[in-house]
C-alpha cells in the first residue's frame, strides 16, 4: 500500500515539475523597429 502511494507522489511531482519546464512568462510581440520579417538569404 504505501509503495502505490509512493509511486503516485513521485508521478504528480514529476508531472507538475515537467509541466512548467521553461515557461518565464507570457511572450512579447515585436517592437515596431523590429526587422523582422526579413527576406532569407539577405541581398548583398
Amino acid at each position: 500500500m504505501t509503495r502505490l502511494f509512493a509511486m503516485i507522489f513521485m508521478a504528480v511531482v514529476l508531472t507538475v515539475s515537467l509541466s512548467a519546464c521553461g515557461k518565464k512568462n507570457a511572450p512579447k510581440p515585436p517592437d515596431e523597429k523590429s526587422a523582422y520579417p526579413q527576406d532569407y538569404p539577405k541581398p548583398r
